[in-house]
């Protein structure tokens, strides 16, 4: 990620490109990273919708059809600060129904476009790219903040049982099982993270090979 950002924060937009999203890319990778939001979702906000004083996004017309708040961390309200007072002195487009990241001519972002401009990121960077839809990808931040988090409540002594469906609230999941399968691209990095987790939810989320082996069984 130190390698991601310090690309971000290379690019710049010339002047024949100010259709070019190329200079959100350090403040939107970033709120990506620490927020675990969608890019869509990111896309999608207005200034209106990024309150820097109280430090929270509102997201609207989210995946599951509802609007939800996020809060967020005190270094990246000063990062969005920054890029507000960037784009009030270098760019267009910072009233309150203006989209939030755009492109310095006022465009709107386009996720095909950021998408391109993130796969150069990631060639100047040293990382490796496997190849279309598999990665890394922009909503790979997603999973790695989720991770991160549970991480760091289960470091600081959370239980894990009421842990997961905070982070499952946040991320604007319906279910804790969809944050469960999160979780469970760690089990390499973080075994004793995972075995914490199924020793809280194995009754919610029964082994169901186990269970079918044994009305087999019963048969």
């Amino acid at each position: 990620m130190d390698a991601i950002f310090r690309e971000c924060d290379k690019l710049f937009v010339r002047r024949k490109y100010m259709y070019s999203p190329a200079c959100v890319m350090p403040a939107l990778v970033r709120t990506l990273y620490a927020t675990g939001i969608r890019i869509g979702e990111a896309i999608k906000l207005r200034h209106r919708d990024v309150d820097l004083d109280s430090g929270y996004l509102v997201l609207r017309e989210c995946k599951n059809g509802r609007d939800r708040m996020v809060p967020f961390s005190l270094s990246l309200k000063e990062v969005l600060k920054d890029y507000v007072l960037y784009k009030q002195s270098q760019m267009s487009g910072t009233e309150p129904e203006d989209c939030f990241f755009t492109a310095p001519d006022g465009r709107p972002c386009n996720t095909g476009t950021v998408y391109e401009i993130f796969r150069t990121v990631l060639f100047r960077a040293g990382i490796s790219h496997g190849g279309r839809s598999r990665g890394p990808l922009l909503h790979d931040l997603r999973h790695t903040f989720c991770v991160n988090a549970l991480v760091k409540m289960s470091e600081a002594g959370n239980d894990l049982y009421y842990s997961l469906p905070v982070i499952m609230t946040y991320m604007g999941h319906q279910s804790v099982e969809a944050t469960n399968r999160y979780v469970r691209l760690t089990a390499e990095m973080y075994p004793c993270l995972l075995m914490k987790v199924d020793e809280a939810y194995k009754y919610i989320f029964p082994d169901m090979g186990i269970e079918i082996e044994n009305k087999a069984g019963e048969l």
